[in-house]
């Protein structure tokens, strides 16, 4: 590697060197970070290079703070407690695979540093979780979202699970749609169904082989009932488990014996 070049990426490097390797509770010196440089980096500077690239750093808004014990990097976008929030509703999360949710879960540590990672012992228990099995379900999530930003109407096949807990194909569908939603624990997609001509409620999870059709949709405002667009409050009150019927009252009597 050209001696230049590395001397070139030491402003870089030295955040990242602060970024995963300090916090308040772990400062670093400077002779530290000069050990670092070299030995991940291959990169030499002097001593008071590092308080120079770290002014620098300063002048550009990263809060960075230097004690008697060394520097590190005081905040970040994320605080180690929204991490933890969010990893933990990946965790819950039933439509997300257990792979998936692996995967989220180790970007969203990368977010802090070392420390917070040793912390984060989810990764581990994520198999012991409810999970759907249906990998393409973020593949779902971006055709439906391409269908409802051009209005096209989508194809695809709607599946349930069996007694053996996978999944086998229950019919073919043509859809209009019109929103992801999350609800109890689960994406559901709102849409129209062309060939009976009524809403419904589709599992993503259980939505698979989905194409993105080349035929405009119906718009919402002209279906009966969503004149107005879509009422979001509905969903909480009068549709908890997300069936597409009217709900209706009901009277029934109690044996006070």
């Amino acid at each position: 590697m050209d001696s230049l070049e590395p001397k070139k990426l030491a402003l870089i490097r030295i955040l990242q060197i602060l970024e995963q390797y300090t916090d308040s509770d772990h400062p670093m010196t400077h002779d530290e970070i000069v050990k670092k440089l070299y030995l991940f980096y291959n990169i030499t500077v002097e001593r008071k290079a590092i308080g120079r690239n770290i002014a620098l750093l300063v002048d550009a808004g990263y809060d960075i703070e230097t004690t008697k014990k060394g520097s590190y990097l005081n905040s970040r976008l994320f605080e180690d407690s929204e991490l933890r929030l969010l990893s933990d509703s990946v965790l819950a999360s039933r439509h997300i695979t257990a792979s998936h949710s692996k995967n989220l879960i180790k970007k969203i540590a990368s977010l802090s540093n070392k420390y917070f990672k040793a912390h984060i012992k989810n990764v581990v228990s994520v198999n012991d979780w409810s999970k759907t099995e249906n990998i393409a379900l973020f593949y779902n999530i971006e055709i439906i979202d391409e269908a409802i930003e051009k209005g096209l109407l989508i194809k695809f096949e709607y599946n349930k699970y069996g007694a053996d807990k996978k999944l086998h194909r229950s019919a073919s569908h043509v859809a209009s749609p019109y929103q992801m939603i999350l609800h109890n624990q689960r994406y559901f997609l709102m849409a129209f169904q062309e060939k009976w001509k009524h809403m419904r409620y589709f599992r993503l999870d259980r939505i698979t082989n989905i194409e993105l059709s080349e035929e405009t949709a119906t718009p919402l405002r002209s279906i009966d009932g969503y004149k107005n667009g879509i009422d979001y409050k509905r969903f909480s009150s009068a549709l908890p488990y997300m069936f597409s019927d009217d709900p209706e009252k009901i009277i029934f009597s109690i044996d006070g014996e």
